[in-house]
């Protein structure tokens, strides 16, 4: 992907990339994937230390919130796949994760 510098923040960072990808490359008809096939949220352009003054706990729940959308947009919300996509134990902390960050 060309012309981008957006960050991708969090422990997550291969499985976003890596999901936003597969997605762009399955459903992209086109020579080149550009910024603008980006969902919405990763077409922001950031500068480095744009997340000065956030705290951890927000960065990483954002970075969390990110990728449990994207893993779920990629699996069709098809939600035991988009659960052992990222990890997670059980469906019960998916559908946790899903209510507190209003993904339903």
């Amino acid at each position: 992907m060309q012309g981008t510098s957006a960050q991708w923040p969090g422990i997550l960072e291969s499985l976003e990339i890596r999901n936003v990808i597969e997605r762009l490359v399955g459903t992209v008809n086109a020579d080149e994937i550009d910024k603008h096939y980006l969902p919405g949220e990763l077409q922001k352009e950031q500068r480095p230390g744009a997340s000065l003054g956030q705290t951890l706990a927000g960065i990483t729940e954002a970075a969390e919130k990110e990728a449990i959308q994207s893993a779920l947009i990629s699996r069709n919300y098809h939600r035991e796949q988009t659960a052992k996509t990222l990890g997670i134990i059980s469906l019960r902390s998916l559908h946790y994760k899903m209510s507190r960050y209003g993904l339903h």
